[in-house]
Protein backbone atom coordinates (compact mmCIF):
# COMPACT_ATOMS: atom_id res chain seq x y z
CA UNK A 1 0.00 0.00 0.00
CA UNK A 2 1.37 3.74 -1.07
CA UNK A 3 0.99 5.91 1.57
CA UNK A 4 -0.13 9.32 0.11
CA UNK A 5 0.14 12.91 1.88
CA UNK A 6 -3.40 14.77 2.25
CA UNK A 7 -3.91 18.82 2.31
CA UNK A 8 -6.71 20.84 3.88
CA UNK A 9 -7.78 23.34 1.87
CA UNK A 10 -10.33 26.12 1.71
CA UNK A 11 -12.08 26.49 -1.25
CA UNK A 12 -14.57 29.47 -1.23
CA UNK A 13 -15.37 29.03 2.53
CA UNK A 14 -15.80 25.19 2.06
CA UNK A 15 -13.25 23.46 3.19
CA UNK A 16 -11.59 20.21 1.64
CA UNK A 17 -9.04 17.19 2.43
CA UNK A 18 -7.46 16.70 -0.87
CA UNK A 19 -4.51 14.07 -1.96
CA UNK A 20 -1.70 16.07 -2.57
CA UNK A 21 -0.87 15.44 -6.07
CA UNK A 22 -5.03 16.35 -6.96
CA UNK A 23 -3.59 19.57 -4.87
CA UNK A 24 -1.10 20.50 -7.39
CA UNK A 25 -3.19 19.80 -10.30
CA UNK A 26 -6.10 21.72 -9.00
CA UNK A 27 -4.00 24.63 -7.56
CA UNK A 28 -2.00 24.73 -10.80
CA UNK A 29 -5.36 24.74 -12.91
CA UNK A 30 -6.87 27.91 -10.53
CA UNK A 31 -3.84 29.58 -11.32
CA UNK A 32 -4.07 29.46 -14.93
CA UNK A 33 -7.36 30.73 -15.48
CA UNK A 34 -6.49 33.60 -12.52
CA UNK A 35 -3.74 34.84 -14.89
CA UNK A 36 -5.80 34.32 -18.24
CA UNK A 37 -8.54 36.62 -16.42
CA UNK A 38 -6.49 38.63 -13.78
CA UNK A 39 -5.96 41.34 -16.47
CA UNK A 40 -8.76 42.07 -18.18
CA UNK A 41 -12.34 44.07 -16.85
CA UNK A 42 -14.03 42.32 -14.59
CA UNK A 43 -11.52 39.31 -14.37
CA UNK A 44 -11.82 38.59 -10.89
CA UNK A 45 -15.72 38.15 -10.82
CA UNK A 46 -15.24 35.55 -13.40
CA UNK A 47 -12.59 34.12 -11.71
CA UNK A 48 -14.86 33.92 -8.32
CA UNK A 49 -17.53 32.33 -10.52
CA UNK A 50 -15.36 29.70 -11.72
CA UNK A 51 -14.11 28.81 -8.54
CA UNK A 52 -17.10 28.82 -6.80
CA UNK A 53 -18.48 26.37 -9.62
CA UNK A 54 -15.19 23.99 -9.11
CA UNK A 55 -16.17 24.17 -5.53
CA UNK A 56 -19.57 22.55 -6.27
CA UNK A 57 -18.25 19.96 -8.56
CA UNK A 58 -15.80 18.92 -5.94
CA UNK A 59 -18.66 18.69 -3.04
CA UNK A 60 -20.23 16.59 -5.75
CA UNK A 61 -17.05 14.16 -5.40
CA UNK A 62 -18.18 13.58 -1.51
CA UNK A 63 -20.12 11.19 0.31
CA UNK A 64 -20.32 9.62 3.55
CA UNK A 65 -17.90 6.67 2.30
CA UNK A 66 -15.81 9.18 0.45
CA UNK A 67 -14.18 12.13 2.49
CA UNK A 68 -10.97 12.95 0.35
CA UNK A 69 -10.60 14.34 -3.01
CA UNK A 70 -8.62 12.29 -5.46
CA UNK A 71 -6.39 13.19 -8.88
CA UNK A 72 -9.30 11.58 -10.69
CA UNK A 73 -11.85 13.87 -9.17
CA UNK A 74 -10.02 17.30 -9.98
CA UNK A 75 -9.46 15.85 -13.73
CA UNK A 76 -12.87 14.90 -13.96
CA UNK A 77 -13.81 18.51 -12.89
CA UNK A 78 -11.41 19.91 -15.02
CA UNK A 79 -12.80 18.18 -18.25
CA UNK A 80 -15.91 19.69 -17.16
CA UNK A 81 -15.06 23.26 -16.60
CA UNK A 82 -12.25 23.14 -19.90
CA UNK A 83 -9.09 24.94 -20.26
CA UNK A 84 -8.22 28.77 -20.14
CA UNK A 85 -6.50 27.75 -23.97
CA UNK A 86 -9.84 26.56 -24.90
CA UNK A 87 -11.68 30.10 -24.70
CA UNK A 88 -12.60 31.12 -28.59
CA UNK A 89 -13.42 27.58 -29.45
CA UNK A 90 -16.92 26.56 -29.60
CA UNK A 91 -17.99 24.17 -27.23
CA UNK A 92 -14.31 23.28 -26.65
CA UNK A 93 -14.10 22.89 -22.91
CA UNK A 94 -16.82 20.36 -23.43
CA UNK A 95 -14.76 17.60 -25.22
CA UNK A 96 -15.79 14.22 -24.34
CA UNK A 97 -19.04 15.14 -22.79
CA UNK A 98 -21.44 14.88 -26.00
CA UNK A 99 -23.58 17.76 -25.09
CA UNK A 100 -23.49 20.92 -24.92
CA UNK A 101 -26.01 21.34 -22.40
CA UNK A 102 -25.53 20.97 -18.39
CA UNK A 103 -28.10 19.53 -15.79
CA UNK A 104 -31.33 22.30 -15.66
CA UNK A 105 -32.01 24.23 -11.76
CA UNK A 106 -34.96 25.98 -11.13
CA UNK A 107 -34.02 29.44 -10.10
CA UNK A 108 -35.96 32.92 -10.25
CA UNK A 109 -35.64 34.70 -13.24
CA UNK A 110 -34.61 38.54 -11.84
CA UNK A 111 -33.51 39.77 -15.37
CA UNK A 112 -36.85 38.56 -17.21
CA UNK A 113 -38.94 38.95 -13.84
CA UNK A 114 -42.43 41.27 -13.19
CA UNK A 115 -43.20 40.44 -9.34
CA UNK A 116 -40.70 37.67 -7.97
CA UNK A 117 -39.33 36.13 -11.59
CA UNK A 118 -41.21 32.95 -10.38
CA UNK A 119 -42.86 33.04 -13.79
CA UNK A 120 -39.68 33.65 -16.00
CA UNK A 121 -37.55 31.05 -13.83
CA UNK A 122 -39.63 27.84 -14.71
CA UNK A 123 -40.34 29.35 -18.18
CA UNK A 124 -36.46 29.24 -18.63
CA UNK A 125 -36.36 25.75 -17.38
CA UNK A 126 -38.86 24.31 -19.71
CA UNK A 127 -37.76 26.47 -22.17
CA UNK A 128 -41.13 27.94 -23.29
CA UNK A 129 -42.59 31.50 -23.05
CA UNK A 130 -42.82 33.14 -19.30
CA UNK A 131 -46.31 34.65 -20.50
CA UNK A 132 -47.71 31.19 -21.18
CA UNK A 133 -46.75 30.43 -17.02
CA UNK A 134 -48.15 33.55 -15.82
CA UNK A 135 -51.52 32.58 -18.03
CA UNK A 136 -51.83 29.12 -15.87
CA UNK A 137 -50.82 31.41 -12.56
CA UNK A 138 -54.12 33.73 -13.51
CA UNK A 139 -55.89 30.53 -14.43
CA UNK A 140 -55.11 29.16 -11.28
CA UNK A 141 -56.55 31.94 -9.19
CA UNK A 142 -59.67 31.61 -10.13
CA UNK A 143 -59.57 28.12 -8.27
CA UNK A 144 -58.44 29.89 -4.97
CA UNK A 145 -54.88 28.54 -4.79
CA UNK A 146 -53.11 30.57 -7.90
CA UNK A 147 -51.87 33.68 -5.45
CA UNK A 148 -50.80 30.77 -2.59
CA UNK A 149 -48.79 28.60 -5.13
CA UNK A 150 -46.92 31.97 -6.37
CA UNK A 151 -46.32 32.92 -2.78
CA UNK A 152 -44.65 29.97 -2.18
CA UNK A 153 -42.52 29.54 -4.88
CA UNK A 154 -41.25 32.94 -4.42
CA UNK A 155 -40.07 31.86 -0.86
CA UNK A 156 -38.98 28.44 -1.53
CA UNK A 157 -37.27 29.01 -4.90
CA UNK A 158 -33.87 30.97 -4.74
CA UNK A 159 -33.33 33.82 -7.00
CA UNK A 160 -30.34 32.90 -10.09
CA UNK A 161 -27.90 35.59 -8.37
CA UNK A 162 -24.60 34.55 -9.77
CA UNK A 163 -23.66 33.93 -13.62
CA UNK A 164 -23.31 30.49 -12.15
CA UNK A 165 -26.49 29.98 -11.38
CA UNK A 166 -28.18 31.49 -14.35
CA UNK A 167 -26.12 29.22 -16.59
CA UNK A 168 -27.42 26.49 -14.77
CA UNK A 169 -31.56 27.66 -14.64
CA UNK A 170 -31.28 27.94 -18.75
CA UNK A 171 -29.59 24.31 -18.54
CA UNK A 172 -26.41 25.30 -19.96
CA UNK A 173 -23.24 24.12 -18.88
CA UNK A 174 -21.43 26.06 -16.20
CA UNK A 175 -17.92 25.66 -17.80
CA UNK A 176 -14.93 28.60 -18.37
CA UNK A 177 -16.29 29.49 -21.59
CA UNK A 178 -20.24 30.10 -20.87
CA UNK A 179 -19.45 32.10 -17.41
CA UNK A 180 -17.17 34.32 -19.57
CA UNK A 181 -19.74 34.93 -22.30
CA UNK A 182 -22.30 35.36 -20.00
CA UNK A 183 -20.62 37.76 -17.91
CA UNK A 184 -19.26 39.74 -21.17
CA UNK A 185 -23.00 40.00 -22.20
CA UNK A 186 -23.79 41.32 -18.62
CA UNK A 187 -20.53 43.64 -18.84
CA UNK A 188 -22.16 44.90 -22.11
CA UNK A 189 -25.83 45.77 -21.07
CA UNK A 190 -24.70 47.28 -18.31
CA UNK A 191 -22.02 49.60 -20.68
CA UNK A 192 -25.39 50.07 -22.95
CA UNK A 193 -27.30 51.46 -19.89
CA UNK A 194 -24.13 53.63 -18.48
CA UNK A 195 -24.42 54.79 -22.07
CA UNK A 196 -28.16 55.80 -21.89
CA UNK A 197 -27.82 57.39 -18.49
CA UNK A 198 -24.86 59.64 -19.71
CA UNK A 199 -27.10 60.76 -22.85
CA UNK A 200 -30.13 61.82 -20.33
CA UNK A 201 -27.32 63.44 -17.51
CA UNK A 202 -25.92 65.52 -20.77
CA UNK A 203 -28.95 66.51 -22.15
CA UNK A 204 -30.67 67.37 -18.36
CA UNK A 205 -27.08 69.50 -18.07
CA UNK A 206 -27.80 71.20 -21.78
CA UNK A 207 -31.66 71.68 -20.43
CA UNK A 208 -30.52 73.31 -17.20
CA UNK A 209 -27.94 75.44 -18.87
CA UNK A 210 -30.65 77.20 -21.04
CA UNK A 211 -32.84 77.32 -18.28
CA UNK A 212 -30.17 79.71 -16.08
CA UNK A 213 -30.48 83.57 -17.02
CA UNK A 214 -31.33 86.53 -14.74
CA UNK A 215 -31.71 86.85 -10.44
CA UNK A 216 -35.50 85.97 -11.50
CA UNK A 217 -35.28 83.32 -13.42
CA UNK A 218 -32.98 81.30 -9.93
CA UNK A 219 -35.61 82.97 -7.62
CA UNK A 220 -38.32 81.63 -9.90
CA UNK A 221 -36.61 78.16 -9.87
CA UNK A 222 -36.20 78.15 -6.01
CA UNK A 223 -39.69 78.55 -5.44
CA UNK A 224 -40.51 75.54 -7.95
CA UNK A 225 -38.11 73.59 -5.95
CA UNK A 226 -39.69 74.48 -2.97
CA UNK A 227 -43.29 73.72 -4.70
CA UNK A 228 -42.14 70.44 -5.46
CA UNK A 229 -40.86 69.24 -2.29
CA UNK A 230 -43.94 70.34 -0.46
CA UNK A 231 -46.17 68.70 -3.17
CA UNK A 232 -43.50 65.21 -2.43
CA UNK A 233 -44.69 65.75 1.11
CA UNK A 234 -48.09 65.52 0.46
CA UNK A 235 -47.95 62.77 -1.54
CA UNK A 236 -46.04 60.51 0.80
CA UNK A 237 -48.87 61.67 4.00
CA UNK A 238 -51.10 60.76 0.78
CA UNK A 239 -49.90 57.41 -0.06
CA UNK A 240 -49.41 56.74 3.41
CA UNK A 241 -53.18 56.97 3.94
CA UNK A 242 -53.82 54.84 0.70
CA UNK A 243 -52.00 52.05 2.07
CA UNK A 244 -53.40 52.25 5.64
CA UNK A 245 -56.93 52.35 4.24
CA UNK A 246 -56.59 49.83 1.49
CA UNK A 247 -55.15 47.30 3.90
CA UNK A 248 -58.13 48.23 6.53
CA UNK A 249 -60.85 47.63 4.26
CA UNK A 250 -59.22 44.46 2.24
CA UNK A 251 -58.83 42.97 6.22
CA UNK A 252 -62.39 43.87 6.26
CA UNK A 253 -63.36 42.65 3.37
CA UNK A 254 -61.64 38.97 3.91
CA UNK A 255 -63.03 39.09 7.38
CA UNK A 256 -66.22 39.79 6.27
CA UNK A 257 -66.12 36.67 3.53
CA UNK A 258 -64.31 34.19 5.48
CA UNK A 259 -66.01 34.44 8.57
CA UNK A 260 -63.08 35.79 11.04
CA UNK A 261 -65.26 38.00 12.65
CA UNK A 262 -67.74 35.75 13.80
CA UNK A 263 -71.48 36.61 14.20
CA UNK A 264 -72.64 40.18 13.01
CA UNK A 265 -75.63 41.73 14.74
CA UNK A 266 -77.82 44.20 12.40
CA UNK A 267 -79.69 44.89 14.89
CA UNK A 268 -80.62 44.08 18.59
CA UNK A 269 -83.71 41.99 17.81
CA UNK A 270 -82.46 41.31 13.99
CA UNK A 271 -80.71 38.57 12.46
CA UNK A 272 -77.40 36.95 13.71
CA UNK A 273 -75.32 36.32 10.52
CA UNK A 274 -72.80 34.19 9.47
CA UNK A 275 -71.98 35.18 6.42
CA UNK A 276 -70.10 32.25 5.17
CA UNK A 277 -73.06 30.46 6.16
CA UNK A 278 -75.17 32.38 4.56
CA UNK A 279 -73.24 32.27 0.98
CA UNK A 280 -73.12 28.18 1.96
CA UNK A 281 -77.30 28.10 2.36
CA UNK A 282 -77.80 30.44 -0.81
CA UNK A 283 -75.82 28.33 -3.06
CA UNK A 284 -77.08 24.79 -4.51
CA UNK A 285 -73.18 23.45 -4.22
CA UNK A 286 -69.79 24.00 -2.25
CA UNK A 287 -68.98 24.68 -6.23
CA UNK A 288 -70.91 27.27 -6.55
CA UNK A 289 -70.56 28.96 -3.19
CA UNK A 290 -66.38 28.64 -3.46
CA UNK A 291 -66.54 30.94 -6.74
CA UNK A 292 -68.89 33.34 -5.23
CA UNK A 293 -66.29 34.10 -2.26
CA UNK A 294 -63.51 33.80 -4.84
CA UNK A 295 -65.15 36.09 -7.23
CA UNK A 296 -66.29 38.41 -4.43
CA UNK A 297 -62.43 38.20 -3.20
CA UNK A 298 -61.67 39.20 -6.52
CA UNK A 299 -63.87 41.91 -7.06
CA UNK A 300 -63.19 44.03 -4.19
CA UNK A 301 -59.45 42.80 -2.94
CA UNK A 302 -58.61 44.26 -6.38
CA UNK A 303 -59.45 47.56 -6.26
CA UNK A 304 -58.08 47.66 -2.26
CA UNK A 305 -54.52 46.16 -3.88
CA UNK A 306 -54.35 48.66 -6.18
CA UNK A 307 -55.07 51.42 -3.52
CA UNK A 308 -52.31 50.14 -1.63
CA UNK A 309 -50.20 49.63 -4.44
CA UNK A 310 -50.63 53.23 -5.26
CA UNK A 311 -49.48 54.41 -2.27
CA UNK A 312 -46.59 52.06 -1.99
CA UNK A 313 -45.32 53.97 -5.20
CA UNK A 314 -46.49 57.79 -4.15
CA UNK A 315 -43.53 56.88 -1.18
CA UNK A 316 -41.10 54.86 -2.25
CA UNK A 317 -41.18 56.51 -5.94
CA UNK A 318 -41.44 52.96 -7.58
CA UNK A 319 -42.04 52.39 -11.02
CA UNK A 320 -45.25 50.90 -12.61
CA UNK A 321 -44.94 47.00 -13.24
CA UNK A 322 -45.39 46.19 -16.46
CA UNK A 323 -48.26 44.99 -17.83
CA UNK A 324 -49.39 44.62 -13.98
CA UNK A 325 -52.22 47.34 -14.26
CA UNK A 326 -54.09 45.54 -17.35
CA UNK A 327 -53.43 41.90 -16.02
CA UNK A 328 -55.52 43.10 -12.64
CA UNK A 329 -58.08 44.96 -15.14
CA UNK A 330 -58.37 41.98 -16.85
CA UNK A 331 -59.04 40.01 -14.29
CA UNK A 332 -61.34 42.19 -12.23
CA UNK A 333 -63.85 42.35 -15.22
CA UNK A 334 -63.67 38.67 -14.87
CA UNK A 335 -64.52 38.77 -11.22
CA UNK A 336 -67.35 40.96 -11.79
CA UNK A 337 -68.64 39.05 -14.85
CA UNK A 338 -68.57 35.79 -12.28
CA UNK A 339 -70.34 37.65 -9.40
CA UNK A 340 -73.16 39.08 -11.68
CA UNK A 341 -73.83 35.77 -13.00
CA UNK A 342 -74.25 33.94 -9.68
CA UNK A 343 -75.80 36.85 -8.50
CA UNK A 344 -78.29 36.99 -11.22
CA UNK A 345 -78.65 32.88 -10.81
CA UNK A 346 -79.30 33.12 -7.57
CA UNK A 347 -81.96 35.71 -7.26
CA UNK A 348 -83.82 33.87 -10.60
CA UNK A 349 -84.25 31.26 -7.20
CA UNK A 350 -86.22 33.57 -5.44
CA UNK A 351 -88.67 35.01 -8.15
CA UNK A 352 -92.11 33.08 -7.25
CA UNK A 353 -93.47 32.72 -3.79
CA UNK A 354 -96.14 29.93 -2.46
CA UNK A 355 -97.68 29.56 0.96
CA UNK A 356 -99.39 26.40 2.37
CA UNK A 357 -101.90 26.26 5.60
CA UNK A 358 -102.47 22.75 6.99
CA UNK A 359 -104.65 22.52 10.44
CA UNK A 360 -103.23 21.04 13.53
CA UNK A 361 -105.87 19.83 15.51
CA UNK A 362 -105.16 19.46 19.48
CA UNK A 363 -106.96 17.43 22.36
CA UNK A 364 -109.58 19.14 24.40
CA UNK A 365 -108.08 20.02 27.96
CA UNK A 366 -110.15 19.54 30.97
CA UNK A 367 -107.94 21.92 32.57
CA UNK A 368 -108.88 25.66 32.40
CA UNK A 369 -104.52 26.08 32.05
CA UNK A 370 -102.60 25.85 28.92
CA UNK A 371 -99.01 25.78 29.41
CA UNK A 372 -96.84 26.76 26.48
CA UNK A 373 -92.90 25.47 26.44
CA UNK A 374 -90.57 24.75 24.11
CA UNK A 375 -88.67 21.57 23.60
CA UNK A 376 -85.91 20.50 26.29
CA UNK A 377 -82.82 21.27 24.08
CA UNK A 378 -83.73 24.95 23.88
CA UNK A 379 -83.74 25.43 27.94
CA UNK A 380 -79.72 25.31 27.77
CA UNK A 381 -79.24 28.43 26.09
CA UNK A 382 -82.28 30.36 25.90
CA UNK A 383 -80.67 33.07 23.57
CA UNK A 384 -78.67 30.63 20.84
CA UNK A 385 -82.34 31.53 18.60
CA UNK A 386 -83.25 34.80 19.19
CA UNK A 387 -83.84 36.64 16.48
CA UNK A 388 -86.95 38.32 14.68
CA UNK A 389 -87.90 41.10 12.26
CA UNK A 390 -89.41 40.58 9.18
CA UNK A 391 -88.83 40.12 5.66
CA UNK A 392 -87.12 36.86 3.83
CA UNK A 393 -84.29 36.58 6.00
CA UNK A 394 -85.72 37.45 9.13
CA UNK A 395 -86.88 34.51 11.97
CA UNK A 396 -83.54 32.51 10.62
CA UNK A 397 -79.93 32.01 11.97
CA UNK A 398 -77.88 30.60 9.42
CA UNK A 399 -75.62 28.59 11.86
CA UNK A 400 -71.47 28.10 10.98
CA UNK A 401 -71.31 24.46 10.95
CA UNK A 402 -74.74 23.25 10.94
CA UNK A 403 -78.01 23.37 9.07
CA UNK A 404 -80.38 26.80 8.71
CA UNK A 405 -82.34 27.18 11.55
CA UNK A 406 -86.13 28.56 10.70
CA UNK A 407 -87.87 30.20 13.85
CA UNK A 408 -91.87 29.76 13.50
CA UNK A 409 -93.78 32.60 15.10
CA UNK A 410 -96.57 32.05 17.36
CA UNK A 411 -99.71 34.19 16.62
CA UNK A 412 -102.32 33.58 19.89
CA UNK A 413 -106.67 34.24 18.64
CA UNK A 414 -109.15 33.99 21.24
CA UNK A 415 -112.13 32.04 20.14
CA UNK A 416 -115.75 32.42 21.21
CA UNK A 417 -115.92 28.22 22.20
CA UNK A 418 -115.04 25.00 19.87
CA UNK A 419 -111.83 22.91 20.04
CA UNK A 420 -108.12 24.70 20.23
CA UNK A 421 -106.34 23.65 17.05
CA UNK A 422 -103.08 25.08 15.32
CA UNK A 423 -103.20 26.68 11.74
CA UNK A 424 -99.47 26.16 10.64
CA UNK A 425 -98.86 29.07 7.38
CA UNK A 426 -95.67 27.93 5.30
CA UNK A 427 -94.62 30.49 3.33
CA UNK A 428 -91.14 30.02 0.49
CA UNK A 429 -90.10 31.10 -2.61
CA UNK A 430 -88.58 29.36 -5.69
CA UNK A 431 -87.87 29.70 -9.17
CA UNK A 432 -91.21 28.39 -10.28
CA UNK A 433 -94.67 28.27 -8.31
CA UNK A 434 -94.10 24.24 -7.96
CA UNK A 435 -90.86 24.51 -6.46
CA UNK A 436 -91.77 27.32 -3.89
CA UNK A 437 -94.73 24.80 -2.90
CA UNK A 438 -92.17 21.89 -2.13
CA UNK A 439 -89.89 24.87 -0.04
CA UNK A 440 -92.99 25.97 2.11
CA UNK A 441 -94.04 22.19 2.04
CA UNK A 442 -91.02 21.06 3.72
CA UNK A 443 -90.69 23.52 6.91
CA UNK A 444 -93.81 22.87 9.28
CA UNK A 445 -93.75 22.98 12.90
CA UNK A 446 -93.41 20.26 15.11
CA UNK A 447 -96.14 20.06 17.88
CA UNK A 448 -96.83 18.06 21.16
CA UNK A 449 -99.12 17.47 23.47
CA UNK A 450 -99.69 16.12 27.06
CA UNK A 451 -102.71 17.36 28.30
CA UNK A 452 -102.70 20.82 29.57
CA UNK A 453 -98.60 21.32 28.09
CA UNK A 454 -97.92 22.32 25.07
CA UNK A 455 -94.69 22.20 23.42
CA UNK A 456 -93.16 23.48 20.53
CA UNK A 457 -90.28 23.39 18.48
CA UNK A 458 -88.63 26.54 18.54
CA UNK A 459 -86.69 26.00 15.29
CA UNK A 460 -87.11 24.11 11.95
CA UNK A 461 -84.34 22.83 10.83
CA UNK A 462 -84.00 22.43 6.97
CA UNK A 463 -82.55 19.26 5.09
CA UNK A 464 -78.81 18.93 4.41
CA UNK A 465 -78.00 20.24 1.20
CA UNK A 466 -81.07 22.24 1.05
CA UNK A 467 -80.69 26.15 0.09
CA UNK A 468 -82.08 28.62 1.95
CA UNK A 469 -85.36 30.03 -0.15
CA UNK A 470 -87.05 32.35 2.13
CA UNK A 471 -88.98 30.11 4.54
CA UNK A 472 -91.11 31.25 6.88
CA UNK A 473 -93.41 29.52 9.19
CA UNK A 474 -96.53 31.04 11.05
CA UNK A 475 -98.32 29.51 13.71
CA UNK A 476 -102.13 30.79 14.92
CA UNK A 477 -102.92 28.85 18.30
CA UNK A 478 -106.93 28.96 18.52
CA UNK A 479 -107.80 29.38 22.38
CA UNK A 480 -111.04 29.48 23.49
CA UNK A 481 -111.87 32.82 25.30
CA UNK A 482 -112.13 32.12 29.37
CA UNK A 483 -109.18 29.75 29.26
CA UNK A 484 -105.48 30.65 31.34
CA UNK A 485 -102.59 30.24 29.30
CA UNK A 486 -99.21 29.95 31.29
CA UNK A 487 -95.65 31.02 29.02
CA UNK A 488 -92.85 29.08 29.92
CA UNK A 489 -89.85 31.77 31.48
CA UNK A 490 -87.96 30.55 27.84
CA UNK A 491 -90.56 31.51 25.91
CA UNK A 492 -89.67 34.81 24.92
CA UNK A 493 -88.49 34.68 21.86
CA UNK A 494 -91.14 33.56 19.73
CA UNK A 495 -94.48 35.59 20.76
CA UNK A 496 -95.88 37.78 17.38
CA UNK A 497 -96.02 41.44 19.43
CA UNK A 498 -97.82 43.03 16.23
CA UNK A 499 -101.17 40.78 16.43
CA UNK A 500 -102.74 40.88 19.48
CA UNK A 501 -102.21 43.68 22.50
CA UNK A 502 -100.50 42.45 25.61
CA UNK A 503 -97.92 43.40 28.20
CA UNK A 504 -94.10 42.99 27.19
CA UNK A 505 -93.11 40.82 30.21
CA UNK A 506 -94.95 37.81 29.64
CA UNK A 507 -92.77 35.41 30.33
CA UNK A 508 -92.99 32.41 33.52
CA UNK A 509 -96.66 34.67 33.41
CA UNK A 510 -100.69 33.65 33.31
CA UNK A 511 -103.05 35.48 31.22
CA UNK A 512 -106.73 35.19 30.78
CA UNK A 513 -107.80 34.84 27.50
CA UNK A 514 -110.63 37.05 26.11
CA UNK A 515 -112.47 37.99 23.36
CA UNK A 516 -110.10 41.45 23.31
CA UNK A 517 -106.97 39.72 23.88
CA UNK A 518 -104.81 38.27 26.59
CA UNK A 519 -105.11 39.87 30.62
CA UNK A 520 -102.81 39.43 32.83
CA UNK A 521 -104.25 36.90 35.67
Amino acid sequence: MVLKKTITVNLTGILFTIDEDAYDLLHTYLEKIRLHFGKEPGGEEIYTDIETRVSELLQQKLSESKTIITFEDVKEVILVMGQPADMGVEDKGLEGTGSKFGNKRLFRDPEERILGGVASGIAAYFGIDPVIIRLIFVICMFFGFGFLLYLILWIVVPEARTISEKLEMKGQRVNISNIEKSFRKEISEIGDRLSNLGSQARETIRRQKETRGSAMDQTVQAVGEIVKFAFRVILIILGVALCITGLLVLFAVISFLFGWGGWIHPQDDINMLFFPSLFDSLFGSDFEFGFMQLALLLFLGIPLVSLFYSGIRMIFRIPPIRYAAIVMFNIWLISLVMVAFLTFKTVRTFQYSATIKSEIPLDSCPSDTIYLKFDDWYSDDPHKFHVGGSGDFDYVRFMPDGPVLIRPVLRIKPIPEGPMTITNISYARGKSVEIARQNAAAVTTVVHQNDSLIVITPCIPLEEGVPFRGERVRMILHVPAGKYLHFDDQFDPLLDFDIIDFPFDYTGKTFLVTRDGLKEN
